[in-house]
């Protein structure tokens, strides 16, 4: 062999040199990476991920100038992406056998590249350095390729209400449902604001910007509540508190779930946000909690679901595998990728409307009615006492109505009043069928307008904490059980939240027993609704107004003067002007709900001992949820 060849052979090598720098970026990655096997924490896998793509271009680097590469950064490399499939494979929440090969299979390329590198010093053949630039390529390639196509679902770390859920749900088996239990219609807005619908108009029924008559007439022999919240002024807790009676916060759903779907993205940013905003690798609903749709199931009422989910898009969070024996519809926002819509059976879906098809969303409307009109029919004529939520999309951006393929005069009220043209189809199938006085129908919305739509004179909009984020529309009818009656009041001043339907509904239904194993923050609403105690009564000592896992207010009666006011307190708020003060915080703010509904005028300074009272309040729930975040008794 000549010397031309010696130095053909040598002309990439790896050394191992005792400088601080290798050494301690190994031992750095190491406990990283073991950091992320202690807590068990999504977001340091992902890191770990991004990091090892990182050192695989600074391997590149080093590599392209035919320079000797140091041991300790490509092992650092093999640790970062060795440590991130081993974490995956062995907390992965898909079945062991598939998150190990599919982990496997899309690290294959990095993993063997990065053997290949650390043996191509020691074999006698020519032209390493160009072999050895060839395979730093390839590992960039193969590391990104993995980074962007790893399955990041990971099984949940939280404490478990397993055994509670389920000797709860096997009590409820034994009972038997009343005769004259009702049918129940839960109707869940997305993004509606408190004045969207005329009733509720601050103009006034008669002169409201359009009208919506067939949500209007719901309240005609039923009730409606002028002060009525979401627990959350996003969707997809508030649908959590709807569901649970909890606060989200007791489910870790402190913000809005993003799709984890790879099928028609799989390099889409959003599905590694879960992990950075949602602690303990939660991700939708976990099965450990006690749905309306569950202990409906358990009742024997058959259960369904149509329309948008938003709380979980595999696993223990899908809809079938959370009381739902049905569900048609999509498990995200309509603005959201990919948006198609799926039935669902035993938690296996199948598209119905793939995601190309759902670009004209101007038939949303009249397709989730017609699956409303069959799920009613078909209990109906079978008669089986149901428990249905209608989740409509409605009139949530972008907004869509009309005719096919035609947006050029789609406006939010225009989505409003077709959605309520088809409700009266609803409304007519159930008088059709004999059922409508015998069913339970509650219409709201999950949050504050967005963008458009109206909250009144009411402060802040949707993802604020002001009464316009979280105050909604609450109509509620079922003349059969007495509500809506002619004792019953129409009109209802007392304040209530969406947390509050899971123990009501189940009172109308018969069940008086609920969970004794967590905390229910939901107070029943039935005796309020059936005129059994004043209007404005007060049903809780306290509500909280929650964003990002924050508690950011707290209201409730206090006696002011011999007189009770409803009052509400925040410590510390950001300002709802975005645009002109986007980082100001506004501190110790106490208003009047009941003379100063729009939160206009802070009177701390005027009530320093009330503000000190709410004050304490706030802090002492605070520290509740830290201490017992699942409010586990």
């Amino acid at each position: 062999m000549g010397k031309k060849d010696e130095n053909e052979i040598k002309s990439f090598g790896i050394r191992y040199d005792k400088r601080v720098v290798g050494i301690t970026l190994t031992a750095t990655v190491c406990v990283f990476v073991l950091l992320a096997f202690v807590f068990r924490s999504n977001k340091l896998s992902i890191i770990a991920g991004s990091a090892a793509c990182i050192l695989s271009v600074a391997i590149a680097a080093k590599v392209s100038t035919k320079a000797k590469l140091s041991g300790w950064t490509l092992v650092s490399y093999a640790v970062l992406l060795g440590g991130t499939v081993l974490f995956h494979i062995v907390y992965g929440a898909m079945p062991f056998f598939g998150r190990a090969g599919y982990n496997l299979m899309t690290a294959s390329f990095a993993i063997v590249t990065t053997v290949l590198l650390f043996c191509l010093p020691k074999l006698k053949i020519k032209k390493t350095s160009v072999i050895a630039a060839v395979l730093s390529i390839v590992l960039v390639v193969s590391s990104f390729v993995y980074l962007f196509t790893m399955n990041i679902r990971s099984k949940p770390y939280v404490y478990s209400l397993q055994k509670g859920h389920d000797e709860y749900l096997s009590h409820i088996k034994k009972l038997a449902y009343r005769d004259d239990a009702p049918n129940v219609l839960i109707i869940n807005m997305d993004d509606m604001g408190y004045s969207d619908i005329s009733l509720f108009s601050y103009q006034g029924q008669q002169n409201a910007s359009f009208q919506t008559p067939n949500i209007d007439s719901l309240a005609e022999d039923g009730v409606y509540m002028d002060n009525f919240y979401s627990c959350s002024p996003v969707c997809s807790p508030s649908r959590f508190g709807l569901l649970t009676g909890r606060y989200p916060s007791r489910g870790y759903l402190d913000k809005v779930l993003l799709p984890t779907d790879q099928s028609l993205t799989p390099y889409n940013y959003q599905r590694f946000t879960n992990s950075f905003f949602f602690q303990n690798n939660v991700d939708g609903i976990l099965s450990d909690e006690i749905t309306l749709a569950e202990v409906a199931q358990a009742y024997g009422y058959r259960t369904g679901l149509v329309g948008k989910w938003h709380l979980g898009d595999y696993g223990q969070y899908l809809p079938t595998n959370q009381g739902f024996d049905d569900y048609f519809g999509s498990y995200y926002s309509n603005d959201m990728v990919p948006y198609q819509l799926v039935r669902e059976q035993d938690g296996n879906a199948e598209t119905v409307y793939t995601h190309k098809q759902m670009k004209d969303q101007s038939q949303t409307n009249a397709i989730y009615t017609d699956e409303v009109l069959h799920f009613i029919e078909e209990s109906a004529d079978n008669q089986n006492k149901f428990f249905l939520l209608y989740d409509s999309p409605c009139p949530h951006a972008p907004h869509y109505s009309g005719q096919p393929n035609d947006s050029t005069d789609d406006t939010y009220a225009d989505a409003i009043v077709e959605f309520d043209t088809y409700l009266g189809k609803i409304l007519t199938m159930l008088k059709e069928k004999g059922i409508y006085d015998d069913t339970l129908i509650v219409f709201t919305s999950d949050n504050g307008s967005s963008e458009q739509g109206s909250t009144g004179a009411l402060k802040g909009k949707k993802d604020t904490t002001f009464e316009g984020g979280h105050k909604v529309p609450l109509i509620a009818r079922y003349p059969n059980g007495g509500l809506g009656g002619d004792e019953a009041p129409q009109r209802i001043e007392a304040r209530a939240m969406n947390i509050d339907l899971f123990p009501t509904v189940l009172s109308y239904m018969g069940i008086d027993d609920l969970p004794d194993d967590r905390v229910v923050d939901g107070a029943d609403l039935s005796p309020l609704w059936q005129g059994n105690i004043a209007a404005d009564a007060a049903v809780h000592d306290a509500l909280f107004y929650i964003k990002n896992g924050e508690v950011q207010a707290v209201q409730k009666p206090v006696t002011i003067n011999g007189s009770p006011k409803d009052m509400k307190y925040f410590e510390s708020v950001s300002s709802e002007f975005v645009s002109l003060f986007m980082f100001q915080k506004r501190n110790n703010l106490l208003f009047n709900l009941d003379n100063d509904p729009a939160e206009a005028y802070n009177i701390a300074k005027r009530h320093p001992e009330i503000a000190k009272e709410m004050k304490k309040d706030l802090r002492e729930f605070q520290k509740e949820l830290k201490e017992n975040r699942r409010g586990k008794r």
